[in-house]
C-alpha cells in the first residue's frame, strides 16, 4: 500500500499503520501481513508545532492460495491437474496453467498428455477480484515418464487356506479390485481368505504419480488333488 501526505510546511510526519507499527516519512510504502478493516492514522506537524491528524479506513482482503494435484504423470496418457486452491469466501478467482509443453490454459482444472519423458514446470497463477493487481503463483516440477507395462501373474492357494497376494510391478500406492475376500484394497500385499476362484484388477502408482493396472488370477485347489510322485524318470 502507498500513502502520501502534503500540506503547507510541514515539517514532521507520523504514520500509526493500525498493526503495530508506525512510518515517518511523506510519503510512505507498506504491506499488511493479515485481512481485516485497519485506520490508519497520520499526524503532521507543521514548522510553528500546530499538529493536525486525519484518518481513513482500509479493508485488506486475503490473497488466494494455489495448490494442485497431478494424476497420472505419464508419457502418452492423459495427465490430470485438480485444482485445489483455497478461495477467500466470497471472492472471485480467475486462474492460468502454464504446463511446461507449450499448453496454457485459464480453466479451473486441465489435462493434458506429454509426448515425451522429461521434468516440465507447472505454474498454476491465481488473481482474485478483490486483489486484481496482485497474482500468486504456485510452482512445481513433475517428473514424466513412460509407464510400466501392465503384467498378470496367477498364484495358485489350496482351497481354504488363506494367500498372500503381490504384483509384479512396485509402486508407493496401491487399489485393489473387487475388495471381495480380501483382507485390504491398499495393501501392497493384502491377504485372501475365500474359497474360490477369483480375478483382481490392482492399480499400482509409481512415485511420480504414474500408474499401471496388473491382473492377479487366483486360482483354488484342493489339497487332495495334489499328485507327488515317488519317483522320476528320465
Amino acid at each position: 500500500m502507498a500513502a502520501n501526505a502534503s500540506g503547507i510546511y510541514p515539517v514532521k510526519w507520523q504514520w500509526i499503520l493500525g498493526d503495530g507499527r508506525t512510518l515517518a516519512d511523506s510519503a510512505v510504502k507498506f504491506a499488511y501481513t493479515s485481512a481485516g478493516l485497519f485506520r490508519p492514522l497520520l499526524t503532521v506537524t507543521s514548522v510553528d508545532g500546530c499538529k493536525d491528524t486525519i484518518s481513513k479506513p482500509v479493508q485488506i482482503f486475503s490473497p488466494p492460495d494455489p495448490r494442485f494435484d497431478i494424476d497420472n504423470a505419464c508419457v502418452a496418457t492423459t495427465t490430470v491437474f485438480t485444482n485445489r486452491t483455497i478461495v477467500p469466501v466470497g471472492d472471485q478467482v480467475r486462474f492460468r496453467w502454464s504446463l511446461g509443453n507449450g499448453v496454457f490454459s485459464t480453466q479451473t482444472n486441465i489435462a493434458t498428455v506429454y509426448d515425451k519423458p522429461g521434468v516440465y514446470t507447472i505454474v498454476l497463477a491465481a488473481a482474485s477480484d478483490k486483489c486484481a493487481e496482485d497474482t500468486v503463483y504456485n510452482t512445481r516440477r513433475v517428473n514424466v515418464q513412460y509407464a510400466a507395462p501392465a503384467k498378470k501373474q496367477t498364484i495358485n492357494t489350496a482351497f481354504g487356506y488363506p494367500a498372500v497376494l503381490a504384483t509384479v510391478n512396485k509402486g508407493v500406492a496401491y487399489r485393489w479390485t473387487p475388495l471381495l475376500d480380501l483382507s485390504s484394497d491398499t495393501s501392497a500385499s493384502p491377504v485372501y481368505t475365500g474359497n474360490s476362484d477369483r480375478q483382481y484388477l490392482v492399480r499400482v502408482t509409481s512415485p511420480n504419480g504414474c500408474f499401471v493396472v496388473d491382473t492377479v488370477q487366483l486360482i483354488t485347489f484342493n489339497k487332495a488333488d495334489i499328485y507327488v510322485p515317488s519317483a522320476f524318470t528320465p
